[in-house]
């Protein structure tokens, strides 16, 4: 354990971090992310519910402070499968030594997801010191400049999963790169890396599709471990299907609905046409462009007929085999996703409570330089996205054909986030189409911000060498 035990620097760092984003978060007026209707799911675990208001100023628009519990925490342990969850519980259990009764702050949610985005950005700046051996401070002036920007940190006053895939993505790159410096790492730091993964994979269904290459590569980590890594493996691939046969079927039927008629139906020129090829009565077009949570539409999307006419015929695997057959298809799917994929704040969302004074939907502007920046500056184009993927993978492939040992597994396991950097891009628009694909895009501008940290740390450190050549030369 003492190689993650931070030094007095290091631990001066994290607390400013910590409390940098606490300060941000609760100092007056309050910010957070209001509610698209998803909260439910995880104010179960609370247990949870809204005080008395209108549809009209529960969602969307502002967000709430106060909650109200109905059932006493530590006998409610029933809700939607999440790792957000650990979040959700602790703040409740929290709230029972808090004053108020049976009210529940929003602040101590955004307390215990600052905590843990904390100890995320302890694991990583472990693993950067040690696995890349770039020096920390770099990435203390990228934690506070970037990952400190409201456009990240709004989630932490939310019941959302983002906060819980961001600390928990922190703390598996951090103990990936421990593990990869080192051939003979010790049993705990392979289980410590080995329950990130679960827990990161586990915090939204959108996170079950890193899986696969995180699996992968598990047995190149781990040395002498290899049967923990095999169970390791194993337990993530149950843990992930476990997770899809729990998910709602209303959640499952939404986001088949909103991938097909929000998404690729919207990206074809003859929608008829495509609906034909997929199976379907090619009368379902006139619900193009609709979502799954509209009403009054031209065809009852509620009624049992529309549930033999669609979700009987219809499936995920025909939607990603119907891009595959289409190329102009999936790329205007792309391009909608790059128009998109820079954006930290998502537009429909307010930041404020509707006491604070200000209009429906208003975001925060404090500490937005980042988000400010890409939102002006990012070029929203499929070919700027793809060039920088290529980029990286290349960077990457060089790298790793130029060096040997830890080096080599150093690039592999850039290969391997770089290949959830493209997962996080390409499954929103086929998952879910385009319905708040903003926000959905969340892992793409991390893992983004990331690559850019870990190119910029690299480049510098390349620099820094020369210079010492130069000198003893």
């Amino acid at each position: 354990m003492k190689r993650l035990r931070p030094d007095r620097a290091e631990g001066l760092a994290l607390v400013l971090v910590g409390a940098f984003a606490f300060a941000l978060i609760v100092y007056p007026p309050m910010v957070g992310l209001a509610d698209n209707g998803d909260f439910f799911r995880l104010m179960y675990w609370g247990k949870f519910e809204y005080l008395p208001q209108t549809d009209e100023d529960r969602y969307v628009g502002w967000i709430h402070r106060e909650f109200q519990i109905t059932k006493n925490p530590l006998l409610s342990w029933r809700g939607y499968p999440s790792s957000e969850a650990i979040f959700v519980k602790a703040s409740a259990i929290l709230a029972m030594f808090w004053p108020g009764g049976h009210r529940f702050d929003l602040r101590l949610l955004g307390l215990v997801h600052t905590i843990g985005f904390a100890a995320g950005c302890w694991l990583l700046l472990k693993g950067w010191r040690a696995g890349a051996r770039l020096h920390p401070v770099l990435l203390f002036a990228g934690l506070i400049l970037i990952f400190c920007d409201i456009g990240y940190l709004s989630y932490f006053h939310s019941f959302y999963g983002e906060p819980a895939s961001l600390a928990f993505l922190f703390g598996l790159i951090g103990t990936g790169l421990l593990l990869v410096s080192d051939d003979a790492s010790p049993r705990w730091l392979l289980v410590l890396f080995f329950s990130a993964a679960m827990l990161f994979t586990a915090a939204k269904p959108q996170n079950l599709a890193f899986a696969l290459p995180l699996a992968l590569f598990s047995t190149r980590l781990v040395g002498s471990h290899r049967r923990i890594a095999l169970w390791a493996v194993a337990l993530i691939v149950l843990i992930c299907a476990g997770i899809y046969l729990v998910i709602p079927r209303a959640m499952k039927q939404a986001n088949l609905y909103n991938s097909t008629f929000n998404g690729l139906l919207k990206w074809t020129p003859a929608p008829e046409a495509a609906l034909r090829e997929l199976g379907l009565d090619e009368r379902l077009a006139t619900l193009t462009g609709s979502n799954y949570f509209m009403h009054d539409l031209a065809i009852d999307t509620r009624s049992d007929e529309f549930q033999s006419a669609f979700y009987a015929r219809m499936s995920r695997f025909k939607v990603i085999g119907y891009y595959l057959k289409h190329p102009a298809a999936l790329g205007r799917a792309m391009s909608t996703s790059a128009q998109n994929a820079y954006t930290l704040q998502p537009t429909p969302f307010g930041n404020f409570e509707k006491s604070a004074g200000y209009p429906f939907r208003e975001r925060a502007t404090r500490w937005t330089f980042w988000s400010g920046f890409k939102q002006r500056h990012a070029p929203r184009s499929v070919w700027f996205t793809t060039g920088y993927l290529l980029l990286l993978c290349g960077s990457i492939g060089a790298a790793w054909r130029s060096t040997k040992g830890h080096a080599r597994k150093l690039s592999e396991f850039y290969f391997v986030l770089w290949l959830m950097m493209v997962i996080s891009f390409v499954t929103p628009v086929l998952g879910d189409g385009e319905s708040d694909i903003e926000k959905h895009l969340f892992l793409y501008n991390v893992f983004f911000d990331l690559s850019l940290l870990l190119l910029a740390g690299h480049l510098f450190r390349a620099a820094g060498s020369r210079l010492d050549a130069r000198r003893r030369s």
